[in-house]
């Protein structure tokens, strides 16, 4: 009886110790495959750090310290390989051993992290064409990263903070415009993105000190970009489709005929964050085919 009731204590902090670590370890398999397919997406490693660890050592603590009858002679074995300290630390440590968000993802992760930028080394070259270190672009623009998320900007204080997630994420992010866009191709930095870097400077803009260098500015037809909105339209993850049915928005994305027009499609479907003074805003009513050409009417481009 006794027995029964040590097991059932010791499941309380089990079963979701092993759920967090079974997480955790689903989403560094992710994590692999994502850096795998785009090496300079940034995703992180573990969604639930260390909080599985805890639930497993204490588990772990809970068998060894209720049932002595059966610890004691794994204990022995340990001893015996490990030395009495080393057993008595290895036991209790197990936890953080068996869930990925503990110990193995500060061993494991800055790991992947080299091998990747060994990956992604050879492409870091500098590209062939004519580049430039501003951007020719007018305001208000499109940025799409590598994640295919577009976002509205209406000014260069709009423009994503130069940190380290900064220096993950815009190489190979394209900037459009009114029949225009850029590409970013390459950061420079003072400082290597390494894992200590990442982790004592993620979000010190001054200690990067990046430089963007972009494409010069070049003919694009919005095609690309409705079709991509097309396709998160489609998806219906309740981001795009909050305010206005799916259906309904299809059908208005084929009636753009070009970027302005998108973008003011956009701000009366309540797609883009932190739009500009005067800037189209959200419509919760219908709209009409008829708004979205008066609002893009509207719509004035500054550099």
């Amino acid at each position: 009886m006794k027995t029964i009731f040590i097991i059932c204590i010791a499941c309380l902090p089990l079963i979701p110790g092993l759920l967090l670590a079974l997480l955790n370890w689903c989403n560094i398999g992710l994590w692999v495959w994502e850096k795998w397919r785009k090496p300079r997406k940034y995703v992180e490693t573990c969604i639930v750090p260390f909080l599985g660890g805890m639930f497993l050592t204490a588990a772990f603590s809970i068998l060894v310290l209720g049932l002595p009858e059966y610890s004691t002679p794994l204990l022995k074995d340990l001893g015996a390989v490990l030395g009495v300290k080393g057993a008595l630390i290895v036991v209790p440590l197990a936890g953080f051993l068996i869930d990925y968000g503990s110990i193995p993802n500060l061993i494991i992760t800055p790991l992947l992290g080299f091998l990747f930028g060994l990956k992604q080394a050879p492409g870091s070259a500098t590209p062939r064409g004519p580049y430039c270190r501003e951007i020719q672009l007018p305001f208000p623009l499109i940025l799409v990263g590598e994640d295919e998320i577009p976002q509205l900007i209406c000014s260069p204080a709009g423009l994503p903070r130069m940190d380290a997630d900064f220096l993950q994420e815009a190489p190979g992010s394209t900037l459009y415009s009114e029949g225009l866009c850029q590409r970013m191709v390459r950061v420079h930095t003072q400082h290597k993105p390494t894992f200590w870097n990442r982790l004592r400077h993620r979000h010190d803009a001054d200690f990067w000190a990046a430089e963007v260098e972009y494409t010069t500015a070049r003919p694009c037809k919005p095609e690309k970009l409705i079709r991509l909105m097309a396709r998160l339209v489609r998806q219906d993850d309740d981001v795009w489709t909050q305010f206005h049915e799916a259906k309904d928005l299809l059908r208005l994305l084929k009636s753009c005929t070009g970027f302005t027009e998108l973008l003011a499609l956009g701000g009366l479907a309540g797609w883009w964050e932190n739009p500009a003074p005067g800037f189209p805003s959200l419509q919760e009513a219908d709209i009409s085919v008829d708004d979205i050409r008066q609002a893009a009417a509207g719509i004035q481009f500054t550099r």
